[in-house]
């Protein structure tokens, strides 16, 4: 087992701050994170399968004002999905036209975090294809507000070693960048978005 910690600091805003624990072993990777801002702080669980598809996110939003909100998606090995938002007025859950939207998609973009960007960069990795791009329809999640939208993104290796890679990545929006990622495909900087604060720390004894 390969247990990492990362920290990024917000380039959009100074005041935000991500901080992820990422555990790596041989049927996936289950990972928990934290975001704090100004006006809110989150809380998330990620489960990914060995296949470098998610299996379920679980968020919890925290406002300045006491009021909070938590999304639970999940995806199930046919390719389906479901969830629902839970508040101290009771539970909702996701409409079916936006789980039929999401249905084949494999992963899930939590708004905000670099980190899970992770998914369908290791795909690519993995399959050792440099120069192509490959679209992926994602279940991305907006953040502060937690709202979940279908969002078409593309990525393509530019250039990979032992040490990490270079990908090219469009957004929805068709905003291109580069974004540098480390030995276990996780994100350095992304333009605009966030940049890392500091080595990722590699647990000696679950390595």
């Amino acid at each position: 087992m390969n247990v990492a910690t990362y920290a990024w600091r917000g380039a959009d805003d100074p005041d935000r701050l991500e901080v992820v624990r990422a555990a790596f072993g041989p049927t996936g990777c289950v990972v928990s994170g934290a975001s704090v801002a100004l006006e809110y702080r989150t809380r998330w669980d990620l489960e990914i399968d060995d296949a470098w598809a998610t299996r379920r996110l679980a968020i919890h939003r925290h406002d300045q004002d006491g009021r909070s909100l938590r999304l639970e998606l999940r995806r199930s090995s046919l390719g389906t999905w479901s969830g629902e938002y839970s508040d101290a007025d009771g539970i909702e859950q996701l409409p079916a036209s936006l789980t039929d939207a999401l249905s084949g998609s494999v992963d899930c973009d939590l708004g905000k975090c670099p980190f899970t960007n992770l998914m369908p960069i290791r795909r690519l990795l993995q399959r050792g294809t440099i120069g192509r791009w490959v679209g992926h329809t994602m279940a991305w999640v907006k953040v502060p507000t937690l709202e979940v939208v279908p969002a078409t993104q593309q990525y393509m290796v530019v250039a990979s070693d032992g040490h990490g890679a270079r990908i090219r990545y469009r957004s929805a929006t068709s905003q291109e960048f580069e974004l540098h990622v480390d030995r276990d495909g996780v994100v350095l900087d992304y333009p605009m978005l966030a940049e890392r604060i500091l080595p990722p720390h590699h647990s000696p004894a679950e390595r």
